[in-house]
């Protein structure tokens, strides 16, 4: 039967009918069954019902003639799986006996092998949290970070912004989805316990949604929380939110102080967010008129998101088309500025943050090679004392496969053992790393032991396992297995005896590399330490007091408040001078370009600026090369700055600059010079002292409302007058908390660099690490050696040597091997060294001291290695000897 077009419409559904013809019999058989299908197909005729029976009946033929075929064919490899697991299994319990029976091997290896792994894994954890792992910010890579940078900057030089060139920007770019500006702030947040400073950020409405990131709990900015009028609000930190609330949700709608102002608590921020600094809360920025119009002060970072397909250049490229035609239009303030740049990834972890962790976790490699040598020369021990037995399963029939799965199954054993233990090595050691560097470290708060980390460790583990296990029957002294009957109850073939040496040179080459560059790093820290920073750190306390602007709203507000706190300070017992200046100590900060009116300078840089109380030099212990130090009446009366020698040399050379005028950058007011006091290093050793012009505070060409940073020089311990000062503070103003308390010695010794310091830290602990393996690897050869020996040894002795001449035997074949490697060592240390330029000072990489140091270091340590074994070997009876074999 057909339809109108031809279509047989008594015919099966044409997928089933296949399917049959695939899974029937072959033949006439299969062809018989699927007629007589079709057939009753035909005499039910077509419907849905018809269609499913038959579906139905194709689906029970396929399991009744495919399901059998299967297993057939399967059955092999079910055989081959079934047999491969209990021959592993049986192998793993074989593994576990045999290591049972020998405990030292298995805590030695344990503790060699998971201290390897778990500082290799430690230093993984801290690269892939702080490198590797992506950002938690939708479309990371869209993400930019800008702001101004000068014409002669390098390229990726970003510096901040002022308000009026940001909304400039914010209005005429076309390759961003929006902008958004911020700056950190601290504040007093009220309590129960008083007030204490908080970080938190003033951002504007988009900050967030330029980041993309989502509330925890409540809402986050909006345009409405920008516009004159509205209630102040604030978003919590997740930290803060759960340190201060408990993560109660009750906290959104609620109130805080901040600087005595009341905030709305409207919403807390995503546990993944992540930003430089980690600040508590964040608060939005409302632009006042007079910001509006500022240019010339830069007070905020920008950060903006490019829209979809635009990269990074095209970013810069449009940022940069508008601030060309700003610096047309403000030739005054903008002449000499562009637009900077760069990735927001970038920006978070810097390339030398990259490459210091890099180096460090290379270090670690080398310690878990030096492990792993160790481990494997233990082995190599363990196996030959086994000669018999693998001479045995031979002749019985085992080839090299199945000796490399025995020994394999103890390998693994071993390596999953110490990878456990490894496990929690990196626990520890990331904890400790964290906690110590954290500040050094980019993206800290994100660096864990994950499950990224522990399948490092498992998969390390695993191969390390084969590696250590399968090189015994590698090479051609592994080829005759049967040689092993000859050699059960002699010496090691000539071939595992190089290997066994071999292991030993690899172990002291690599410890010297790691000696090598530790001691680099501590010879840099000597030499930073003794850099004269231009301050007399003894005895001088410092700390932070930031009037909050809402209620002290004129500059004269601020003078009487800071006299009446710096005369309440200097009236205590045991206080001698305290004076502030408007920036922390030592982390630079607040800086313009400066000219001498009538002489054309050469130098284009910035000139570091301060503010500053009359006492502050007396407190810092500074000295006046030339000149008078700033009086009282300077506050008020006159436009009088003080210089610093590197200023004076700069713009003035041999000539004396007493007298002389200087006008910042962007002021139309000329200032007298009076004084010119002695350099201080405020960007670290490392840095020589920069031009720095000071102003006495409140008269000044910015009269702005400076925080101040008090510096006290006291008799006696500074820190146990904090209490009284602290509330000598708040006599005046209840609210006023002191923040950022930290004695001069402190900020001097954090200018030596946290990331230099974390280096020298790890450098030195791997260094020490490679030495106290490398000896415990050279003892275990020259112990095993000696043993092997014993026959040989009585034999000697017999014939007439003497028990000095054989301990000078047994450590002179020691020292050899130790010799070997240190040459080897000193020329790869060579090598690598110019990937530790960038930490030293003062030294070159081939420094020549360290290369005559480090290997009589090593040599002295190895001795100790050598001495007992061949001791050992010196006191052996030859009677007893000679019994041995």
């Amino acid at each position: 039967m057909t339809g109108p077009s031809g279509t047989n419409l008594t015919r099966p559904p044409r997928f089933v009918e296949k399917m049959l013809s695939v899974v029937l019999p072959p033949g006439a058989v299969g062809r018989s069954m699927l007629g007589d299908l079709q057939e009753e197909y035909r005499n039910r005729g077509r419907s849905p019902a018809t269609n499913l029976w038959y579906t139905l009946t194709a689906l029970r033929l396929a399991g009744a003639y495919l399901m059998p075929g299967l297993i057939r064919l399967a059955g092999p490899l079910v055989y081959t799986v079934k047999t491969t697991v209990l021959g592993w299994t049986g192998d793993v319990r074989f593994a576990l006996r045999s290591l049972k029976s020998q405990p030292t091997y298995l805590i030695a290896s344990l503790l060699i092998l998971g201290v390897g792994i778990g500082t290799a894994s430690a230093l993984f954890s801290v690269i892939y949290g702080a490198v590797l792992k992506p950002l938690p910010y939708p479309d990371a890579e869209r993400l930019t970070r800008f702001g101004e940078a000068s014409v002669e900057a390098s390229a990726g030089s970003v510096w901040s912004i002022s308000p009026a060139n940001f909304l400039d920007l914010d209005e005429g770019v076309t390759s961003f989805e929006n902008l958004a500006a911020y700056r950190y702030s601290r504040w007093a947040l009220s309590g129960s316990d008083g007030p204490r400073r908080v970080l938190g950020m003033e951002v504007t409405a988009d900050f967030f949604s330029v980041l993309g990131i989502g509330a925890e709990t409540g809402r986050l900015f909006s345009a409405s929380d920008d516009v004159d009028g509205a209630v102040p609000t604030v978003v919590l930190s997740n930290e803060l939110w759960r340190t201060e609330w408990g993560g109660a949700a009750s906290a959104i709608g609620g109130e805080i102080k901040l600087d005595g102002v009341t905030h709305v608590i409207i919403g807390v921020a995503s546990r993944d967010f992540v930003f430089p600094a980690t600040p508590e809360l964040w608060r939005t920025h409302r632009w006042t008129a007079a910001e509006r119009l500022e240019r010339q002060s830069r007070s905020f970072e920008g950060i903006g998101r490019l829209k979809a397909g635009a990269t990074q250049e095209v970013g810069l490229s449009d940022l940069k088309r508008v601030y060309g035609s700003l610096a047309e239009l403000n030739p005054e303030t903008n002449s000499n500025r562009t637009a900077g740049a760069r990735g927001f990834s970038g920006w978070l972890v810097r390339s030398s943050d990259s490459t210091r962790l890099f180096l460090l976790g290379g270090a670690a490699a080398l310690l878990l090679v030096i492990a792993c040598a160790n481990v494997m020369s233990l082995g190599l021990a363990r196996n030959h004392s086994r000669n018999l037995e693998l001479a045995v399963r031979t002749a019985l029939g085992a080839g090299r496969a199945r000796l490399a799965r025995l020994l394999v199954a103890e390998s693994l054993v071993v390596a999953l053992a110490s990878g456990a233990v490894g496990a929690l090595v990196a626990s520890s050691g990331t904890s400790l790393l964290v906690h110590r560097f954290g500040s050094s470290i980019p993206r800290s708060q994100h660096v864990s032991v994950d499950l990224v980390t522990i399948g490092f460790i498992v998969g390390l583990s695993l191969a390390i396992g084969v590696a250590v296990g399968i090189t015994p029957i590698l090479g051609p002294g592994a080829r005759d297995l049967r040689k092993n009957l000859t050699q059960a109850r002699g010496g090691m073939s000539r071939e595992k005896t190089l290997l066994f040496r071999g292991l030993v040179v690899v172990e002291v080459a690599l410890a010297v590399v790691l000696v090598s560059g530790s001691g680099l790093l501590v010879r840099s820290v000597w030499n930073l330490s003794k850099v004269d920073m231009g301050v007399d750190a003894g005895g001088v306390i410092t700390f932070s007091l930031d009037l909050p602007r809402e209620r002290y709203r004129d500059v004269g507000s601020f003078l009487r408040t800071y006299d009446a706190i710096q005369r309440e300070i200097v009236s205590l017992p045991g206080v001698l001078f305290a004076g502030a200046q408007n920036r922390t100590f030592m982390q630079g900060g607040g800086n313009t370009s400066f000219e001498v009116p009538g002489q054309t300078s050469s130098f284009s840089g910035m000139v570091e600026t301060r503010q500053i109380t009359a006492d502050l030099f007396e407190a810092l212990g500074m000295r006046m090369l030339l000149g008078r130090r700033f009086s009282e009446r300077d506050r008020f009366e006159g436009a009088p700055v003080i210089i610093n020698e590197a200023f004076a040399v700069t713009f003035f050379a041999d000539q004396s600059p007493v007298e002389r005028t200087v006008r910042p950058g962007g002021s139309q007011q000329s200032f007298s010079i009076v004084g010119v006091v002695s350099d201080i290093r405020d960007f670290g050793p490392e840095d020589p002292a920069r031009p720095t012009a000071y102003f006495a505070f409140g008269n000044g060409p910015w009269r702005s409302f400076p925080n101040l940073t008090f510096a006290v020089r006291t008799q006696g311990d500074p820190m146990s007058l904090i209490p009284t000062m602290r509330r000598r503070v708040q006599t005046i103003d209840a609210d006023l908390p002191l923040a950022n308390i930290k004695t001069m010695e402190t900020i001097v010794t954090e200018q030596l660099g946290a990331a230099r310091r974390s280096a020298f830290f790890l450098l030195n602990a791997f260094g020490l690490l490679a030495l106290m393996m490398s000896a415990a690897g050279l003892f275990s050869v020259m112990s095993y050696g000696v043993a092997q020996r014993t026959h040989e040894v009585g034999v000697r002795m017999a014939l007439g040597a003497t028990a000095g001449g054989i301990l000078t035997l047994v450590v002179k074949q020691g020292l050899a091997l130790v010799a070997l490697g240190s040459v080897v060592g000193t020329a790869v240390a060579i090598g690598l060294g110019q990937t530790l330029r960038g930490f030293l000072f003062g030294v070159s990489p081939s420094d020549p001291i360290l290369l005559v140091v480090v290997p009589l270091v090593l040599f002295s340590v190895s001795l100790g290695a050598c001495y007992l074994p061949a001791r050992r070997a010196a006191s052996i009876e030859p009677t007893q000897a000679l019994k041995h074999e």
